[in-house]
C-alpha cells in the first residue's frame, strides 16, 4: 500500500475549507481502508469528500462524493485524477514491457531448446538486442512513470527523487525492479553479450534462460490482478504459466518470421518447424485455458453476487465508488477491496 498523505483522504465544509482534524490513516493497520477524523460540532451543511488510493495493480483510484449534516447531501464535481500527459506515458510505455519480454522468452526457447543453431543467427542476434532494449525501455519507464501516475502529478513529476523512492519500496514498485533486473540478466543469458562459444552444451544456459523468464514473467503477474485473486499463490503461479505460454507462442512466432525463416536451410526447417508447431500449439492452449478460466471465474462471481474479481477490473478501469459515516471520523474502502458499512 503506498504511503498515505493529505490528497488521500480530504473532507470539505460548505465554505470549501478542511474540516478534518488530523492526517488520514488505516485504523488497526488495515490497508485496506483509510479514515481520517472530523473536528467536532460540524455544522449544519453538506460536505464534499475526496479520495485517492492505488490498487494493488498499481492503478490510481479516487473518487468524490458528498454526505450532509442536517441536509441532503449536494452535488459533487469529479475533476480528473490523472495527468492527460501522464496517462499517455504510462499506457506507452506498458505495452514495451510486454512486447519486450514476449520477444525475450521466445527468443529464448528457439536459442536454447528449438534451434541451437541460431546462437550464431545474425538476425537472432539482432532481434534479441531489440528486445532487450524494447523491454528495458518499457520497464524503467514504467518504473519512473509510476510516482507520477498515482500522485496525480505532471510529468515534471517523472524527475522527483523522492517519488521515484516512494515507487521503488512500495509493493508495486519492488516487481518493477524484479522486471528491470531480469532485462538486465536476458544480456548475458541469451549470449547477446558476451557471445555465446560456437558448439558450448546449451544445458547450463538453457536452465539460466528458464530461471529468467520465469523472474521475468513473475515481475508481471506480482503487479497485475492475479495479486488480488484467492488463493494468491496459485493465482499468480498460474499467471506466470499463462505469461510464459503466450511469451512462446507470440515472440516465438516473431522469431519465426523475422529470424529462422529468413536464414534457416532445409534441413534446419525439417528438424525445427515440427517441434515448433507442437510448441506453439501446446502454448496456445495453455493461453487459452487460462483465459476461459478467468472468464468462468467472472461468470461465477457475478451469478453468485460474489464481486471481489470484477471489482478489481472495474477499479483497473477507474469505475470506483465509496461511502462515508459521520461520528467523528470519516472512512473510505475502495471498492476493489470490498465495502464496510458505514457507522452513524
Amino acid at each position: 500500500m503506498r504511503t498515505l498523505d493529505a490528497r488521500s483522504l480530504q473532507v470539505l465544509d460548505p465554505s470549501g475549507r478542511q474540516a478534518e482534524a488530523g492526517a488520514p490513516q488505516h485504523p488497526g493497520g488495515d490497508g485496506r481502508v483509510v479514515q481520517v477524523a472530523l473536528r467536532p460540532g460540524l455544522g449544519r451543511g453538506s460536505y464534499t469528500v475526496s479520495w485517492r488510493v492505488v490498487s494493488a495493480d498499481g492503478h490510481p483510484v479516487a473518487g468524490t462524493f458528498a454526505f450532509g449534516v442536517g441536509v441532503p447531501a449536494g452535488t459533487v464535481t469529479v475533476h480528473q485524477s490523472v495527468d492527460p500527459g501522464v496517462a499517455a506515458l504510462h499506457t506507452f510505455v506498458q505495452p514495451l514491457s510486454y512486447v519486450g519480454a514476449a520477444l525475450l522468452v521466445g527468443g529464448s526457447c528457439f536459442v536454447f531448446w528449438l534451434w541451437l543453431e541460431g546462437r550464431d543467427s545474425v538476425r537472432l542476434d539482432r532481434l534479441m538486442v531489440w528486445a532487450v532494449v524494447v523491454a528495458g525501455v518499457g520497464s524503467i519507464g514504467a518504473l519512473v512513470v509510476q510516482g507520477p501516475y498515482v500522485a496525480g502529478r505532471s510529468i515534471g513529476a517523472l524527475f522527483d527523487v523522492g517519488l521515484l523512492g516512494e515507487t521503488v519500496s512500495s509493493d508495486y514498485g519492488r516487481p518493477l525492479m524484479l522486471r528491470v533486473l531480469a532485462v538486465a540478466l536476458a544480456v548475458p543469458v541469451l549470449g547477446i553479450w558476451p557471445r555465446i562459444p560456437p558448439g558450448e552444451d546449451a544445458g547450463p544456459g538453457a536452465v539460466a534462460a528458464l530461471g529468467d523468464a520465469v523472474l521475468l514473467a513473475a515481475s508481471f503477474s506480482l503487479t497485475g490482478h492475479a495479486a488480488e485473486a484467492t488463493p494468491r499463490l496459485l493465482a499468480e503461479a498460474a499467471d506466470v504459466v499463462h505469461l510464459l505460454a503466450a511469451g512462446v507462442w507470440l515472440g516465438g512466432l516473431a522469431v519465426l518470421v523475422f529470424a529462422f525463416l529468413p536464414e534457416a536451410g532445409e534441413q534446419a526447417r525439417a528438424s525445427v518447424l515440427p517441434r515448433w508447431s507442437r510448441t506453439a500449439a501446446s502454448a496456445a492452449v495453455a493461453v487459452m485455458r487460462d483465459g476461459h478460466r478467468d472468464l468462468s471465474r467472472v461468470a461465477r462471481d457475478r451469478v453468485a453476487g460474489r464481486s471481489d474479481r470484477n471489482r478489481v477490473r472495474a477499479a483497473a478501469d477507474g469505475k470506483a465508488g465509496a461511502h462515508c459515516g459521520v461520528a467523528g471520523e470519516c472512512r473510505v474502502r475502495p471498492p476493489i477491496l470490498g465495502r464496510r458499512g458505514s457507522s452513524a
